[in-house]
């Protein structure tokens, strides 16, 4: 799909080097687990539901969800399923 169809200026013009979304509480999974992935990780299917369930109930409660907040959600539940 062209770009200038639905992106009215590129990041570039307004001082960005890319375009980033959002994350919030209308994200879907897919959005979460490329986040993710460019955030450097690679969680198995459990390990990505159960943090995609945590995400959802943040983003309940918070208007944006930061790169810090997923951090600190796949840090700590990686430390609940190691302790198991």
């Amino acid at each position: 799909m062209e770009k200038s169809t639905y992106e009215i200026m590129t990041p570039e013009s307004v001082g960005l080097k890319t375009n980033v979304l959002v994350l919030g509480k209308h994200s879907g999974r897919h959005a979460f687990k490329k986040r993710l992935h460019e955030l450097g990780y690679d969680l198995d299917d459990e390990m990505l539901n159960k943090s995609f369930e945590r995400f959802k109930a943040l983003a309940d409660l918070k208007k944006e969800i930061f790169d810090e907040d997923l951090d600190a959600i796949v840090a700590d539940e990686s430390l609940t399923n190691g302790e198991k």
